[in-house]
């Protein structure tokens, strides 16, 4: 690693090291500090959650669509994306530790076999994600083709299982006669494989699979916009405002720059990774609002709501510190299995043969 590198993995460390001690708080003292009351009942953690799992979903999504069809990829980028994939479940699982205040809450969802919940079938599957994901970034068994396959299809049931849990828990169990939900479900499940190939672009820009990933973003990216269009077309028949307007302005401005790509932003790799941050920077506001927007609906029946005036949902100071502590643990996360790979592992295997 270059010395840049060195001091990126210094700096996310030193950040994660002062921030944790907020998630460290709420596992000692439960959730007493957060602004969470009978009407929000979902704040910044469980936001971060379905960020850092959608994103890593998306990412073994791509790897596995590569592997699946058959298509080359370059290795090495796959392995790191999924370092990163790695870090964000395992970021994501302490968001959701977090959140629930308790460790031992944690292990009641793996041995209370409640699989009627998609909290619980969304958390079984993003652990078995990221058990799939440290197989592949170390590269265990996957010289051998079968192995590697059956490896690809597995992680893509996880995530299509992940991904519709998801779904289950923000569109089925709300008041669906109030609002169009299946272009919502559409957007939140593509939403999620846009960002993973986001991230995969990103780290595949110095190499010569560049173009087919920033391709492939196109074509994903389409298919977003299509379906945010219909979520217009579709409130706007329903007589209901569309919630996701900056969605979709985001959405439309990817779009236009990746189709121009070679004449607006003239094939500038600095560009390129903009792009794909703001397709990441895009899915972190969806899956916010996913949440917010889910808790909006009044608390009263009418007429008494039209009287509820309630202030929006502000995060307490301890759930932005672990926000901070989830987004530096995957920075500092990822340079960690990077140094494990490049230099710890080596030195060992040189001891062993010696």
């Amino acid at each position: 690693m270059s010395i840049f590198h060195w001091i990126a993995f210094a700096i996310s460390a030193l950040i994660f090291a002062a921030s944790v001690f907020t998630v460290l708080h709420h596992v000692a003292f439960g959730l007493a500090k957060t602004n969470l009351n009978d009407r929000y009942v979902w704040g910044l953690n469980i936001q971060g959650f379905f960020v850092l799992s959608s994103v890593a979903g998306g990412i073994l999504a791509v790897i596995s669509a590569f592997i699946i069809f058959g298509v080359e990829y370059p290795v090495e980028v796959f392995e790191l994306a999924a370092a990163v994939a790695f870090s964000c479940l395992l970021s994501a699982m302490m968001l959701m530790g977090a959140d629930l205040g308790r460790p031992f809450r944690v292990y009641k969802i793996i041995t209370g076999r409640n699989l009627s919940s998609p909290l619980t079938i969304d958390f079984l599957c993003v652990a078995s994600l990221a058990a799939l994901s440290f197989i592949f970034m170390f590269g265990i068994f996957m010289n051998i083709y079968e192995l590697l396959r059956l490896w690809a299809y597995a992680s893509l049931f996880f995530v299509v299982v992940c991904l519709l849990a998801h779904v289950m828990m923000f569109m089925l169990t709300s008041r669906s006669a109030h609002r169009v939900k299946s272009f919502d479900a559409l957007v939140t499940v593509s939403s999620s494989i846009w960002a993973g190939t986001a991230a995969v672009s990103i780290l595949a820009l110095s190499t010569e699979y560049r173009g087919i990933l920033l391709s492939s973003l196109l074509v994903i990216t389409i298919i977003v916009f299509a379906i945010q269009v219909g979520c217009i077309v579709g409130s706007s028949f329903a007589g209901q405002k569309p919630h996701n307007l900056i969605f979709i302005g985001m959405s439309f401005i990817v779009l236009i720059f990746l189709a121009g790509r070679g004449i607006i932003i003239n094939d500038l790799w600095i560009a390129e990774a903009a792009i794909c941050v703001l397709v990441i920077a895009a899915v972190t506001f969806e899956k916010f609002e996913m949440v917010m927007s889910f808790q909006k609906g009044s608390a009263l029946p009418l007429p008494y709501s039209m009287y509820d005036r309630v202030k929006p949902y502000r995060p307490s100071f301890s759930e932005v510190g672990n926000m901070i502590a989830g987004v530096s643990f995957v920075v500092a996360a990822t340079y960690a299995v990077i140094i494990v790979r490049t230099y710890i592992l080596p030195f060992i295997i040189r001891l062993l043969n010696s």
